[in-house]
């Protein structure tokens, strides 16, 4: 796979990076307060924010990708 940079916004690309940061931030400070009786609200409510999370990762993943030719982590940009 060749390098392509394929309309790639770099302020997107940094915009997401802290989104990613932020989220993860907003998911340690919600677990700190969390009380020891967990209701299933709650788990549903860690449950969306860990997998808005995840989506969020998956997209910067596939952008980085775009810019620097990687083809999945672990793999060698050609």
């Amino acid at each position: 796979m060749k390098s392509e940079v394929q309309n790639v916004d770099f302020d997107e690309l940094v915009a997401d990076a802290w989104f990613i940061r932020n989220s993860l931030a907003a998911l340690q400070k919600n677990s700190i307060e969390l009380d020891t009786r967990l209701t299933i609200t709650d788990l549903d409510e860690l449950n969306g924010i860990i997998y808005a999370i995840l989506c969020l990762s998956d997209k910067h993943a596939n952008d980085m990708e775009k810019v620097g030719g990687i083809e999945s982590i672990g793999g060698e940009a050609d």
